[in-house]
Parts: structure tokens; sequence; C-alpha cells
């Protein structure tokens, strides 16, 4: 077989890059539909699984454990067969083609779920899906790495082989955090749910054209693979095991393993503990650690050649142990005083003066240059505010989970089991002696200790109403109401429907207000829509009137102004000519802003995505979540060059077992690999799912989490030791010589 050289070995390296971005697309995405932002909710982002299911353990991480276990027993399987295979496109090459449209298609139907209610389907659906999708995987990685010693003439191709995957897998997994985000702006007039399920669509067809790479670039190679194996899958196991080589090698990758899925378990369990507790500050954790192992790869690359692949192993395995010494006594700290979170949903004042702020980690209250705080363990029933609105009686929160009202003594709760017509409510307006709540499936109006309910009714073709996004009161007593597919009116003639056919400049609501002069105001994903009560009539403000951005996400008004916040900064006006548009430039936290309050000394409030910030007396004050401290970001760039070492390292080591076991078992060599890094990640799941359900009522978070990491690191420390008694990370390049 000639050498495996040129643009056919650049194709086949740069497909590494396929599986990773189509990996990260799905956890990233996941991660949304697990955990959606307020904006998701608001336009019908579908939730899988109800949050109680797994008691303490995050969904998204029992779904990740039941993968893994299905991708554990499917891994020897796809090694068996492909050892086996007689196909005339190659033992290898066979499983590429089938696996990678198979891996590619999952990937897209795992973000198309049913209706949210369907719990139970849901998670069959997810599960099925989850299970196929880790199959596929499976079907890929094991061929693919199998290659590696196959195609590899000597050394020196094998060392270049495993470095240009490492740089492209990494960079693959780099481009999934920077991709999907850009993907969903450019796809951002479908709305949060379809410009994320189409963001996900697009990147999952990138990562499987490149992953269509390595089934191309071997044709007329994989093709003169070694005879077919013999004998059972119980012996080929045995045989593999059997050799001194793989014992070393699954105990030092399975402990490894355990350390890096203790750790990457835990982020999601205490999350609101994490430093790391908003979007960017993760993502630019996350981007220290992926740009940490591209940059180390050429470096461990040439340390692995001149001094022997011990040192480097040893050194990264250390390195893993210091990283998550590092984040567990650095990284992680209970809330400091002041917000609980930089994406800020909501703020109002108390009758007492105190500024409530509503965030997706609890309520933050500032009073007297002083905060404090208020969360489910203060009897708040939800962390994750979408709304508080202050009254003389007392202050209203409205959750995710459901309606609080506290009178500065007592809790009152409301709930589906109180009668709302769905628990996450999204607006509250009290008026007189009753409460409207909004929801995405209808309003609820409560007064007089009792519930009832309006729903738009469907339209013309039998079709339901799109989730509802906003709810205002006219002065007339009509009830106007905001959705993903138009704006209804209620009033004594029934429902009236508005849509771009009648008067909207988009279909797609976003958020309702009552101007000064008594017209209703809507803000759509083409502008600012305004209803005259009096003339019938509509008219528009966009871009081109001066609006910063079309795609508007609150309106606020105030006194006589009236707060028009876009995608790029606030529109200001006092609907007598005097306007102005505030950015970040000008002193806001940030261009996105979702509320908007005056507070009784003057003080004009707003709550921005990335925190607070007053303007008074002509000067900006911002208040921020603090960001990652920078010894929490350097254990992430530790975590990186320990990455680095071992992915460079195992496709080398793993073609050294290969060689060690024999031709015919190449592809078990490599399963066995994947089944020890599996089977770890699966054990520190496990573990970090039964220790925070067993302790989480007893221990605090940032204790119990400080515990977990020190158990990652000592595992990681007794893979030091393996890494020293193990012949698989010899110092000197493989002889080729059959170990038994």
């Amino acid at each position: 077989m000639k050498p495996f050289r040129g643009i056919r070995l650049f194709f086949y390296n740069l497909s590494a890059a396929g599986p990773a971005l189509i990996l990260t697309t799905v956890l990233h995405a996941g991660m949304s539909f697990f955990h959606p932002s307020l904006a998701s909710l608001k336009n019908g982002l579908p939730r899988y699984l109800p949050p109680f299911l797994f008691g303490s353990l995050p969904p998204i991480a029992a779904v990740v454990c039941l993968t893994l276990l299905v991708r554990l027993i499917a891994l020897p399987g796809v090694a068996f067969l492909s050892d086996r295979s007689a196909s005339p496109l190659g033992k290898r090459r066979i499983f590429l083609l089938t696996a990678v449209p198979v891996f590619m298609t999952t990937a897209v139907l795992l973000f198309l779920a049913p209706t949210p209610e369907l719990f139970a389907l849901n998670f069959i659906l997810l599960i099925v899906l989850a299970g196929i999708f880790a199959m596929a995987e499976a079907a890929y990685t094991v061929p693919y790495a199998t290659l590696l010693p196959e195609l590899g003439e000597n050394e020196g191709v094998r060392h270049f082989m495993g470095t240009s995957q490492a740089l492209f897998s990494v960079t693959g997994a780099l481009m999934g955090i920077l991709l999907l985000p850009f993907l969903q702006e450019a796809f951002q007039n479908q709305g949060p749910a379809g410009s994320l399920q189409l963001a996900a669509l697009v990147s999952a067809l990138i990562g499987a054209l490149l992953s269509l790479g390595a089934p191309l670039s071997v044709r007329g190679y994989s093709a003169g693979s070694p005879a077919r194996s013999t004998g059972s899958l119980g012996d080929t196991l045995r045989t593999v095991f059997e050799t001194r080589s793989a014992k070393g090698y699954v105990v030092l990758v399975g402990t490894v393993w355990f350390a890096l899925s203790v750790f990457f378990f835990s982020i999601p369990v205490i999350g609101s503990d994490l430093m790391l507790v908003d979007e960017y500050s993760t993502r630019v954790a996350v981007i220290c650690f992926l740009v940490a192992a591209v940059a180390a790869s050429p470096g461990i690359w040439w340390l692995a050649k001149k001094r022997g692949r011990r040192l480097p192993l040893t050194a990264a395995v250390g390195l893993l142990a210091v990283a998550l010494t590092v984040l567990a006594l650095t990284g992680i700290s209970p809330n400091p005083a002041g917000l609980r979170w930089n994406c800020v949903t909501s703020v109002t004042e108390t009758a007492s003066g105190r500024m409530v702020f509503g965030t997706w980690r609890g309520v933050s209250v500032f009073h007297d240059g002083e905060w404090s705080s208020i969360t489910e363990k203060d009897d708040l029933i939800d962390d994750r505010v979408t709304r508080v609105v202050g009254i003389p009686e007392g202050i209203w929160f409205g959750t995710l989970g459901g309606a609080s009202f506290y009178d500065g003594e007592d809790w009152t709760h409301y709930s589906k089991a109180s009668g709302l017509i769905d628990n996450r409510v999204l607006s509250i307006i009290p008026r007189g002696e009753g409460v409207w709540f909004l929801t995405p499936k209808g309003v609820s109006h409560f007064e007089n200790a009792t519930f009832s309910q309006f729903i738009p009714e469907p339209d013309a073709a039998g079709r339901e109403t799109a989730p509802l996004t906003s709810l205002v009161l006219g002065e007339l007593g009509d009830l106007w109401v905001g959705s993903d597919n138009g704006l209804f009116r209620f009033s004594e003639s029934g429902w009236t429907k508005y849509d771009s056919e009648n008067g909207l400049p988009d279909a797609t609501v976003t958020s309702l207000a009552i101007a000064p002069n008594h017209d209703v105001l809507a803000g759509t994903y083409g502008g600012l829509a305004r209803f005259s009560p009096s003339s019938r009539s509509w008219t528009t403000l966009t871009e081109e009137d001066g609006l910063p951005s079309n795609i508007v996400l609150s309106i606020q008004t105030e006194n006589d102004q009236i707060f028009i916040c876009t995608e790029k900064g606030v529109y200001v006006t006092d609907g007598h000519g005097n306007e102005r548009v505030l950015t970040a430039a000008d002193g806001l936290a940030h261009d996105r802003v979702r509320d908007v309050h005056t507070a009784s000394n003057g003080t004009i409030w707003f709550a921005t995505e990335n925190g607070v910030s007053a303007f008074a007396n002509g000067l900006w004050t911002t208040y921020q979540y603090p960001l990652p401290r920078i010894w929490g970001l350097l254990g992430f760039i530790l975590l990186g060059f320990a990455l680095a070492a071992l992915v460079v390292l195992s496709p080398l080591i793993i073609a050294d077992l290969a060689d060690a076991v024999g031709p015919e078992n190449r592809a078990m060599a490599t399963a066995f690999r994947e089944m020890a890094r599996t089977g770890g990640a699966v054990a520190g799941g496990v573990v970090t799912a039964t220790f925070f359900s067993v302790f989480s009522q007893s221990l605090p978070d940032p204790v119990g989490v400080r515990l977990l990491l020190a158990l990652g690191a000592a595992a990681a420390g007794l893979a030091v030791i393996g890494v020293a008694c193990s012949p698989c990370a010899r110092s000197h390049p493989a002889s080729g010589k059959k170990e038994r």
C-alpha cells in the first residue's frame, strides 16, 4: 500500500473536526432546550423533561449519562464487526460511510421535540434519538481511530497524524462554541426557537460534511486491511485485555475521564454558585480552555517526539489534578453581595424605596448601598424569575414555576394547582382587586379567590394560538395579548387578531405597553407598531425612523417618556420630538435592555443582559455579577493543557496497543480505549449525581463541589501513578512487536 500522504492525509485529519463540531452543537443546543433563556421560553422553545424528574441531577446530565451507557455497549460490537468485515469498501470505510448520515440526522432530530407537556413521550423520544446518536458516534470513532496505525507507516507519520487530529478536533469544538451563536444571529427573524433549530441544522450539516473527509480520503487504502479476525466477542475481549499495555491503559484512561467527568457534571448541578454564572463568562472560560488546548498541542507533539511519551503524559495528568484543585479552591465561591446573575429580567421599586431585580438565579434587592437576595431558600416559588412588580401592599414575583406574593411577612404562592393556566408566568398586572397573569398558554385572572381563563381563539384554519409573549390592559378595559403569531385584542365583541396583513410590521410580538396618550404600543421583530383607539389606525416606527434596531425586546412608559428597548440599544422619546438613543457606548451595561424603571428619587434603572445600569444626575453606575476570577480561568487553561496532551498522545498509544494485540484485533484495541473513557465518564456522572442527591440538603453547594473536585483530583493523582507503572506510556517508540 502506497504511503498515505498529501491532500488525502489532510482531509483525513481534518475530518476529526466533524464529530467534535456535531457533539458541541448537540451539547450547546441541548443546554438551550433543557435550560432555555427567558426569550426562548416566551417563544415556545420546547422543554423535553420536567425539572423534577431526576431530582437534583439536571435532565441534561441524566441524558448524557444514559447516552454514554449506550455508547459503552455499542463500542465492542462495532469493533467486533469491523475486524470481521468482508466489505469491498474496506473494513473501516463501510462503517464511516454508514455512520456519517445517521450521526448528522439524529443530531438534527434531537432538537425537534413534540409538545412540551407530553413528558413521557418526550423522554422516550429523547432517549431513542440519543441512543441512535451514541451508536452512530461509536460506529464512526472506532474505525477512524483504528485507521491511524493502519495508515501511519512509521512513527513520524503517526505523530503527525495524531497531533493534526488533536488540533482539528479541538478546533471543531471551538467552532461549535462560536458558530452556533453566529448562526442564531443570522436566523434571528425565525424567533429564538426557530433560529436555534436552524442554527443546529446548519452546524450539524457542516460537521457531517467535515466528517465525510475520512471515508472519502481513505478510498483505495482501507480495502487492503489485514485479514479478518476469528473467534467470539468474548475471546477477542480477553485477547486484548491480556495484553499488558491494555490493562494499564484502561486504568489510566478510566481514572482520567472519571476526574474530568466529575468536574463537567458538577457545573450544571451547582451552576448558580459557580463564578461562571452567566453565558458570557462561561463562553470566556470555555474558549480559554479550548484555545489553551490548541496552543499546547504542537509543544506536546515536540516533547513526545524528543523525550518519549511518559513525560508529557505524566505532566498532563498532573496538570489535570492541579487544575481541579485550583478550580475547587478559587473558581467557586458563595454568591457575593450583589446581583444574583448578570442577565436581569425585570426591575421594580417597593413602597419602602427598595429596588428589586429579577434574574434567572433569584432576586436581588438594593437599598441604601447594600445588596441582599431572595431565593427558593427564602420561600420564593422558583429562582427563575421573569417579572417583579411592586405595589403598596407588597411585591409580586413571576417565575417559571408559578407566581409568588410577599407582603413583608408572609408568602402566598400561585401555580397550576391553584388555578393558573400554566406555571410559566411571564407577566403580572395587578389591577383593582384582581391580578392578571400571562403564561405562554393563556391569561389567568384572579379575583375574589377565583381564577378565570382567557385564551385567544384558534384561527380560521383551526390552528391553536402560538405561545403568548406579552400582555397589557387597555384604558377601555380591553385585553391586549401578544404572541409569536400576531396580536390579540379581547373586548366585549370577543377576540380580534392583528398581524402583518392588517397593521403590524411583523407577526412576532415581543412586548406591549400603553402610551401616555392611551395608544397601544406593540414591539415586534419588524419594529414598533402604534395603535390609536380613537382613529383605529396603525402607524409604525422602524430603523428608517431612528430605531437602533427593528427587533424590539421590551417597551416601558415612564412618566411622559417611552423607552423602546431593542437588541442594539434603547430608543427614548417623549412624544414631542425629543428623541435619543442609549447604547453601551453611552453607559449601559449592555445594548440589550429587558426592563426600565424610574425610581421615586429620579434614578432611571435599566435591567440588561449583562447587569444593571443606573442613571442619575448625569452619571452612570453599573452593577454586575463578577466575572470569573483570574485563578478560576487559570484552572481552565491548565485543563486545556492537560486535554492537549491527552488528545495528542492517545492515538499514538492506541496505535502501540493495536500493534501489540495484532492486526486482526486492531479495532477492538481502539474500542478498549473508548470503553475505558466512556466507563470513566459514566462513573463520574453517577458519583456526581449520587453525591448531590444524598448531600444536597446537608452540604452547601460550594462545599459539596469542592469535595467532588477534590475527589476528581485524587483520581487524577492515581492516574499519574498508573502512567509511571504502565508500559502503555513507555518512553520509546513502539517496536511493533506483539506483547502477550
